[in-house]
């Protein structure tokens, strides 16, 4: 549950109803055994991509800019180098936020700026085989265009990443959460639920440990690798009567929630 960032998809909607309405920049992306249906390149600005977990497994919508006119190939060696995971990604890589574990049938969205440029969406979880989902055929590079003149969502509530990461009050339905990090280094949450009298570290062991028997609860996303000083948006449909949690490893920070 825990990588580098973020999502791409289906179809690219761009709407501009006149009058007051603001435009809207939404992109669809389906993530399933083992491949992102998605277009081969989208508008820029203000992006919401909606991802929708069609597969049977969990799956990580994980989000990296490339410089100049990298192609998967790259990317792919950059994974396989040791010094990666010692070191970091090149500086041509630049992390972007996105998308931490889904459960299959799940559906999410993540609103952020994007500038001009090539990306690469990428699922790091690892599948039955052992291997990490992008080996077989979970990563795909993206062409972001000029800016659609979207704007930012509305929010229903802003939280602050971090130490002082407060619950939301949430009603039901489809919300937004402005994730705000005011840190100066890349910030991260993830939102679950629990099983009865499971915790965050049952829900690590059992992905850590290959994702084998019944899950001890669900995965709902999140954010992860939020860029300093910035915002994104989270979009989610919660349900009334479930035990939500945000979880932030780094800061040990947990906050338990329940919607309505």
């Amino acid at each position: 549950m825990r990588s580098w960032s973020a999502l791409i998809g289906l179809t690219a909607i761009l709407a501009g109803c006149g009058g007051d309405e603001p435009a809207e920049n939404v992109v669809g992306v389906q993530g399933d055994e083992y491949a992102f249906v998605m277009p081969a390149s989208i508008e820029g600005g203000w992006t919401t991509i909606r991802l929708e977990n069609t597969g049977k497994e969990p799956h990580e919508f994980a989000l990296a800019k490339l410089e100049g006119d990298r192609t998967r190939g790259d990317v792919l060696k950059v994974l396989a180098d040791p010094a990666t995971r010692e070191e970091g990604p090149p500086p041509w890589v630049q992390i972007r936020a996105g998308i931490p574990t889904l459960a299959a049938g799940e559906t999410a969205s993540l609103s952020q700026r994007l500038e001009r440029g090539r990306y690469a969406l990428i699922c790091f979880l690892g599948g039955p085989s052992g291997k990490p989902h992008f080996l077989d055929g979970m990563l795909s590079v993206v062409d972001v265009g000029p800016d659609a003149g979207a704007e930012a969502p509305v929010p229903d509530a802003t939280l602050v990443l971090g130490k002082g990461l407060r619950a939301p009050t949430l009603e039901p339905g489809e919300r937004t959460l402005e994730l705000r990090n005011d840190a100066d280094e890349p910030s991260a949450v993830f939102l679950v639920s629990f099983a009865p009298g499971k915790t965050d570290a049952d829900l690590m062991a059992w992905e850590e440990g290959g994702m084998k028997g019944p899950a001890p609860g669900g995965f709902h996303g999140g954010a992860i690798d939020v860029p300093a000083h910035s915002s994104v948006y989270y979009t989610y449909a919660f349900e009334r009567g479930i035990d939500y949690a945000l979880i932030d490893d780094a800061n040990e920070v947990e906050r338990r929630f329940r919607v309505g």
